[in-house]
């Protein structure tokens, strides 16, 4: 046997070539560690643009301008109209009717709103021919000016809304929905 057979090369063990990177996996790592990126930019603002409704709204707790102290006669019930923005997940449209109060007022600066809808079924009530109550003409519930239930099938009075009175004598009626037929107020979201 030859010397030069039995010594290694001294140039291949001193300097081990580095092993061969698969350009092809570092390709699918970047690539897929990009593709979780751009993902995750995406998907967080539309999670919080599909939560937002969820949140709810305090326009609940919105006060309408309904009408003014000098329009109201005391002791007579008058039926205005609540008008604003209805927002619906999404949605705005603005200026429009939300529905309708019985206004009585009960003293100089005192104003008594009530829900125009039946806490029965929901159906409208409608002031009584004699003026000193409100009928339900769908099944006969009576309530005097008050709201207090008189007669019929209602399980509660009529719903009365939070009032407040303006420096200019602006009535400003808390818009809220009920939950019908049920002898306690739910209030409705």
């Amino acid at each position: 046997m030859s010397d030069d057979a039995e010594k290694p090369n001294r140039q291949e063990s001193e300097f081990p070539e580095p092993p061969e990177v698969p350009h092809r996996r570092v390709f699918l790592a970047l690539t897929a560690a990009g593709t979780c990126a751009i993902g995750a930019v995406v998907a967080v603002p539309a999670a919080m643009l599909i939560a937002d409704p969820l949140k709810g709204s305090a326009a609940s707790d919105k006060k309408f301008h309904v009408a003014n102290l000098e329009d109201l006669e005391p002791g007579v019930a008058k039926r205005v109209a609540v008008v604003g923005d209805e927002v619906d997940a999404w949605n705005r449209a603005k200026d429009r009717r939300l529905g309708a109060v019985w206004l009585v007022r009960t003293g100089a600066r005192e104003v008594r709103a009530l829900s125009t809808s039946c806490p029965h079924l929901g159906c409208g009530i409608d002031v009584s021919a004699d003026g000193k109550g409100f009928g339900c003409p769908c099944h006969t519930s009576n309530f005097d000016l008050t709201g207090k239930l008189t007669a019929g099938p209602s399980p509660r009075g009529m719903d009365a809304l939070p009032v407040e009175i303006g420096p200019k004598g602006e009535v400003l009626v808390t818009w809220k929905r009920f939950r019908i037929g049920e002898k306690q107020q739910v209030e409705l979201a």
